[in-house]
């Protein structure tokens, strides 16, 4: 079942971070959630905070850059936290891949 997606056309679409968050905040969520699955209670004790600066978790969800996945009768502290389409493009846009440094070329 699935608890939030945001919406299907927004897929990778719009992918620009929320100007509400500390986008380095922001972005560090967003490659924590990305890296491997959490649970929505480890995100929640890891990432929940009271201060609207670093309001990560709130910010993401509301932009539709994360979601979270569960299957029926599974708590919700159980659900899986993870990147949407959009959240991945935020992320890729964010933090394009490094380039690997060019061969040495061979000296004549």
């Amino acid at each position: 079942m699935r608890l939030a997606k945001g919406n299907e056309q927004d897929r990778g679409r719009d992918a620009r971070l929320p100007a509400s968050s500390h986008p380095g905040n922001l972005l560090e969520f967003l490659a924590w959630v990305g890296a491997k699955p959490r649970t929505f209670a480890d995100t929640m004790e890891a990432w929940r905070t009271s201060c609207p600066r670093l309001s990560a978790w709130e910010d993401a969800t509301t932009a539709g850059l994360v979601g979270m996945t569960s299957q029926p009768g599974v708590p919700r502290a159980q659900a899986i936290v993870e990147l949407t389409a959009k959240g991945r493009a935020a992320l890729r846009l964010a933090r394009p891949p490094a380039v690997p440094p060019a061969p040495d070329l061979p000296k004549h």
